[in-house]
């Protein structure tokens, strides 16, 4: 494998780009469900559209990050602290930079095409693209924007929006469910931003972990509790048995949430990779899951 290819495998965070298509396709899925014939040419450019911006954030994350110094303060794990590939290979940098603005073009180019034939996607597509832009540099130091910018990505914009793009209308099914996704996605960052408090101040990201820690556990409940009751009311007219089915992570997303406030306490020592793990696989499990039973229901 080449250096530049392994430094954008490494920087894109691979594992992660799963939630780009799950939320895309959850739109989809809402849309189909709601009586939109669905173009399956269309269908490839939004789920397109959504891994190429989540990976132009990955990407500009990641150079952005090494460049302030917080990867050099930062204690990587499987959930949290970056790729650690660009502290080892600094020439890299600059390319991955321009992999992030090559796929933000992309993604502009991709989205302004969908936005083209569906005006009500420019608002979405706005909010999109000032998320990508901003994240790193401008989001991370506003606590609050910080801990919801990612449910607003994965929630409302990929959700309602791919429902939009697809040629559907804005349904209140589709508004809980994005409410769900929106609850469950800024858990998953909020807790992965815990390990990284501490750097996170000395290099002036001021994540909502980092400058208010005691509000991380209050915050993952409540929106845990808010997350399953927008996704039980969300899944109302389908049967028994799919509601059931979608039960199963937000049982595991409500136990990640009682762990949290003792987790916040102790900077996640011990339990720390059981429970980012348990936290990041119940999100991934949620969302595929209300795939399925939209799809399927």
């Amino acid at each position: 494998m080449s250096s530049r290819l392994a430094a954008l495998t490494a920087s894109a965070r691979l594992p992660f780009l799963l939630l780009a298509p799950l939320s895309a396709g959850l739109g989809l899925a809402l849309a189909n469900r709601h009586g939109t014939p669905l173009n399956s040419d269309r269908a490839t450019v939004i789920l397109a559209t959504a891994v190429l911006a989540q990976l132009a954030v990955n990407l500009r994350n990641e150079a952005e990050d090494y460049r302030s110094g917080l990867d050099q303060l930062t204690q990587q794990t499987p959930f949290s602290g970056g790729s650690g590939y660009l502290p080892a290979h600094p020439q890299q940098t600059q390319w991955v930079a321009n992999a992030g603005s090559t796929t933000t073009l992309a993604t502009v180019l991709l989205g302004g095409w969908l936005a083209y034939q569906q005006p009500l996607l420019w608002p979405f597509g706005a909010v999109g693209l000032l998320l990508v832009w901003f994240y790193t540099s401008w989001i991370t130091r506003r606590p609050w924007l910080c801990a919801i910018a990612p449910g607003v990505a994965f929630g409302p914009v990929m959700v309602v929006g791919s429902e939009l793009a697809a040629g559907g209308e804005i349904h209140w099914q589709s508004l809980l469910t994005s409410g769900a996704v929106f609850c469950a996605v800024n858990n998953l960052l909020l807790l992965n931003q815990i390990p990284d408090a501490g750097a996170d101040r000395r290099a002036g990201s001021i994540t909502l972990a980092s400058s208010s820690p005691q509000l991380v556990g209050t915050v993952v409940v409540v929106s845990t509790v808010i997350a399953v009751a927008l996704a039980l009311f969300a899944t109302g007219d389908l049967p028994p048995l799919a509601r059931f089915v979608v039960a199963i992570p937000l049982l595991a997303l409500a136990v990640a949430a009682l762990r949290t406030d003792h987790v916040a306490r102790e900077q996640l020592r011990g339990g720390r990779t059981a429970t980012l793990a348990l936290n990041t696989a119940a999100v991934i499990l949620l969302i595929a899951l209300l795939n399925a039973v939209f799809w399927l229901g």
